[in-house]
């Protein structure tokens, strides 16, 4: 596995960049490519501003939905969720985004199944041992042996499932039965919101992050001396 970097100097001015052009309505995946363009992104660099940079009613919107229930049942997002915490066991840096959960810059990598139970089911024992909630684990049927991970999940205790919509699983789980989704997929955060409790995990294991809110916040301290006021796109972030 190829060791990301990640430049912060042009992540500032990326994210500045990408916010800014979101901000005023232009579509996703062209303010990224010009931004990437521009910049002269890496493909990590371009994954971090891809998956962490949003409008910031969308921003405000997740984080407003965000919630962890006590003794809730949690629908955790698979592979989503064990990328992140593969990354954090080889000492691969992760993202705290503005919305406040944790993202890889991996793209479609996934890791041997041999190398996620381990760290899925720390993870899990965690989220049993501090929230008292009861995770249910879906898994993406299309990734090889999927099937073989959730039989040793639930070998260890756990309650693992396979499907080959995991959204659609989620948002399902999270409308009809109430449950509360772990993932990082703004699509299913935006529409039925989240818990973040893998941004704890991942703070309290003293992982390699790099907080990309904080990056953006001193884009924005920077426009603002440069400027003499917050630019007015900016205000309220």
């Amino acid at each position: 596995m190829e060791k990301p970097v990640l430049r912060e100097d042009v992540l500032i001015e990326a994210m500045l960049d990408m916010y800014f052009l979101l901000s005023r309505g232009y579509p996703r995946r062209q303010s990224l490519e010009v931004v990437a363009a521009r910049r002269g992104l890496n493909k990590w660099e371009k994954l971090a501003v891809y998956h962490c940079i949003h409008p910031y009613e969308v921003i405000q919107k997740v984080r407003r939905l965000t919630r962890c229930p006590p003794g809730g049942v949690y629908a955790v997002d698979g592979y989503n969720v064990i990328v992140s915490l593969v990354c954090v066991e080889d000492g691969i840096p992760v993202l705290i985004c503005p919305d406040g959960f944790v993202r890889d810059v991996m793209g479609g990598w996934k890791p041997r199944p041999e190398e996620a139970l381990h760290p899925l089911i720390e993870y899990l024992e965690a989220l049993e041992r501090h929230l008292g909630g009861r995770p249910i684990v879906y898994l993406d049927s299309r990734v090889s042996r999927s099937g073989w991970l959730a039989s040793m999940i639930r070998r260890e205790g756990f309650t693992a499932a396979t499907s080959k919509t995991t959204d659609k699983s989620i948002l399902v789980a999270a409308e009809q039965r109430g449950y509360t989704p772990i993932t990082s997929d703004v699509v299913v955060l935006e529409r039925v919101g989240g818990c973040n409790y893998l941004t704890h995990y991942v703070l309290l294991r003293g992982a390699l992050t790099v907080d990309t809110a904080s990056l953006l916040s001193r884009g924005f301290d920077s426009l603002a001396r440069l400027w003499g006021v917050s630019p007015p796109w900016l205000s309220g972030y």
